[in-house]
């Protein structure tokens, strides 16, 4: 038995400053974007955030998430949106140890009940307008606001 699973997931923010880690948006008509790659607990508390150009495929983005984990990810189930399918992204999960979870839309998946959870981590991540659409022109800033942000949010959520 698996301990509680894992949740990744990414999403598009605009970048009208560009800089370093952006790239043209495919939500957003071409113009520049940033994807924010996130790992959460079950309980859609932030484990790991990576930063990459809004151009960039979320399974491209899974090896570097893994890395910036603050818990080991070994024997975790780790559930994902269908943009994770691929034998790439089953690859890097076995590699850190863990089994993936791609549920499709039948309630009786695994994980298919938690995937609300990481997207409510994203809707707390917009709260803070500086953090909704990124105005920093250096990736090492805006990821310093996403670690403050996580730290805030973690501290103020285990009550």
């Amino acid at each position: 038995m698996h301990p509680d699973p894992l949740l990744l997931d990414a999403s598009i923010i605009k970048s009208p400053l560009g800089g370093d880690l952006t790239g043209p948006s495919p939500v957003h008509r071409s113009r520049l974007g940033c994807k924010r790659s996130l790992l959460t607990d079950a309980k859609g508390m932030p484990l790991a955030i990576d930063l990459a150009g809004a151009n960039r495929h979320d399974s491209k983005l899974v090896n570097a998430t893994f890395a910036a984990s603050i818990l080991p990810i070994k024997q975790h189930l780790i559930v994902c949106d269908k943009g994770y399918r691929g034998g790439s992204v089953a690859r890097t999960v076995e590699h850190f140890g863990a089994t993936i979870s791609v549920p499709d839309s039948t309630p009786d998946v695994p994980g298919q009940k938690l995937r609300w959870r990481i997207e409510r981590t994203f809707a707390w991540m917009n709260e803070w307008r500086a953090l909704a659409t990124r105005y920093e022109r250096r990736s090492d800033n805006y990821l310093g606001m996403l670690h403050l942000w996580a730290f805030l949010v973690t501290l103020g959520r285990l009550e």
